[in-house]
């Protein structure tokens, strides 16, 4: 599933470190705290080969 963190902090755009930027979700699972999270791998970036654990709520546009 595609879907689209609104506050990507890995920005390609150095002028608007943060904005929207697509990932691919690979797998739902909570986090450390409990709270619903996902595993995401950036679309876009250096970090297109690397995985972060999110929080659910931050995922948005998801198809």
């Amino acid at each position: 599933m595609n879907c689209t963190v609104a506050d990507g902090w890995w920005s390609l755009d150095r002028e608007r470190p943060v904005q929207p930027e697509p990932v691919k979700v690979v797998a739902i699972k909570a986090l450390t705290t409990g709270a619903p999270g996902a595993w995401v791998q950036p679309s876009r970036g250096k970090l297109t080969e690397h995985q972060l654990h999110i929080a659910l709520d931050r995922l948005s546009e998801c198809r």
